[in-house]
């Protein structure tokens, strides 16, 4: 139905009284229909299902315009197949190289994992830093998971290379066996390849006409081919385009009765698998980029977390051998510390010794004394008593005015004196000896805590591989910070 059949019918409901909204309706309805028509119409054109009598003109007779047409047709061909083989096999080696780049960042990963699995087996199991090592192993785990999936599939983009070349020696052979209806000349696996497939195109060559002036369509197709080096287009969209580029190129061509030739409207197997080799490459394409892509765009992230993990592994690392390091420092101070008790005490008890063994002779001495003062004392008792017994005569002298007598009793109370001292030295002695047993448990008490906390640094640094064995506090500042300061940067 045509557009002046529409009106009239819309004036007609307009004429019969009918409401003005039918009418608009069926006026609607009408025009898609049209609009459908004139859709399906021309979609039909582009179709590769022209058929056109070229005056049964052969490729060996065709004029020079046909020839020029062909050989345009064919280049454009063979430009938009090796672009797209190019752009893939530039693809295939970027996946290549990225599968490598895969491998290294697992690598990388394992390596963070083992060290932040060795600083956990170091921490307490619910401590923060335990907790803070744990979220970095899960990470480093997420990131290596991923670097495997990636490889696999940065390989199977890497590995398309037998594919590519079937489809582009689809293509190639197609433009092949067209020339030859030109040419004449025979094609093997050579003739598959792009160089030399141009040759043959090349050897296409008209009496008069200079080609490049009568048409351009290998141009067109040239041109829209190079959009393909930006990485930015879309390649379904670019996919889409190109084949519609291919397909109007053949029929602007072959409907055209002053170009057209049966080579190509006798036999569209030609123009298919052409079409069919660029659909298949890009295809192949698009799968490859997406992978590509995927890759380059959680790269970044892996190598964050994988650095992360070992800048977080490297300060926690530093900050318990720093830790370390003190403890090795307080426990050299307090090594020497006690070398110097232990200096002072060993003197104190030399002198404690010889004041025991003074002490103890002289008590020995005070009790050989104590004795002998005590006998005395009761021979000069016994002679005072003896004295007093005795009978007192008128005319004899009393006691006290004895001669000497003073020198008796002053000889009692020094007995007296002399017993009372031997008995407090006696006393001192003893408080002596205690204090000195004493001093030599504090030491025993003493030896006993550094010994084991000297046992306990050993065992700590046993654990992280520094084994070193401190007795002396110049050994403890000479072997121990310096081992410790060394295993530190072979650790990091």
């Amino acid at each position: 139905m045509h557009l002046t059949d529409i009106l009239a019918h819309f004036l007609f409901y307009c004429s019969e009284g009918k409401r003005l909204k039918r009418a608009m309706v069926m006026l609607v309805i009408q025009l898609c229909l049209l609009l459908l028509s004139f859709r399906v119409s021309f979609a039909s054109s582009t179709k590769s299902s022209v058929k056109f009598t070229c005056a049964g003109t052969k490729a060996k007779e065709a004029d020079d315009l046909r020839k020029c047409v062909a050989k345009d047709l064919l280049l454009g061909w063979l430009l938009v197949i090796n672009k797209t083989s190019v752009r893939l096999d530039e693809v295939r080696k970027n996946a290549t190289v990225m599968a490598e780049n895969a491998k290294k960042l697992r690598k990388e990963g394992s390596a963070a994992l083992a060290n932040a699995t060795e600083v956990l087996s170091e921490l307490s199991k619910n401590s923060e830093e335990a907790l803070k090592v744990r979220k970095i192993i899960n990470d480093i785990n997420d990131t290596i998971a991923w670097a495997n999936e990636t490889e696999r599939n940065l390989s199977e983009a890497s590995n398309v290379t037998q594919e590519v070349e079937r489809l582009t020696a689809d293509g190639y052979g197609a433009v092949s066996r067209t020339v030859w209806h030109f040419t004449g000349d025979r094609y093997g696996d050579g003739y598959l390849k792009y160089g030399r497939a141009r040759e043959m195109v090349e050897a296409i060559k008209p009496k008069q006409l200079e080609c490049h002036k009568e048409v351009n369509v290998s141009k067109t197709l040239s041109d829209y081919a190079e959009k393909l080096n930006d990485f930015k287009m879309n390649l379904t969209e670019w996919k889409t385009g190109m084949l519609d580029k291919i397909q109007i190129a053949y029929n602007t061509t072959q409907n055209n009765m002053t170009t057209c030739l049966a080579v190509f409207t006798n036999d569209q197997s030609r123009v298919e698998q052409v079409m069919s080799a660029v659909r298949s490459a890009l295809d192949r394409l698009v799968v490859s980029v997406k992978k590509v892509d995927a890759f380059l765009l959680q790269r970044e992230k892996a190598q964050e977390n994988i650095t992360t993990a070992n800048g977080s592994m490297k300060t926690m690392t530093t900050s318990m051998f720093d830790s370390l390091k003190q403890n090795g420092a307080a426990l050299c101070d307090m090594l020497r510390r006690h070398e110097v008790l232990r200096e002072k005490v060993q003197k104190m008890k030399e002198k404690s010794a010889n004041a025991s063994r003074n002490v103890g002779e002289s008590i020995k001495k005070a009790g050989i004394l104590r004795e002998s003062v005590t006998a005395t004392g009761a021979r000069v008792q016994t002679a005072v008593d003896n004295i007093k017994a005795l009978p007192q005569f008128a005319g004899f002298f009393s006691l006290n005015e004895l001669p000497n007598s003073g020198n008796v009793t002053l000889a009692v109370e020094g007995m007296k004196k002399a017993g009372d001292a031997l008995e407090h030295a006696v006393q001192r002695s003893g408080n002596a000896n205690f204090s000195i047993s004493k001093v030599d448990v504090d030491l025993a008490n003493e030896d006993k805590e550094l010994e084991e906390i000297n046992n306990n640094l050993k065992k700590r640094l046993e654990e992280i591989d520094v084994g070193i064995d401190i007795t002396t506090s110049d050994g403890c500042n000479g072997k121990l910070l310096n081992k410790i300061g060394t295993s530190t940067k072979e650790f990091l």
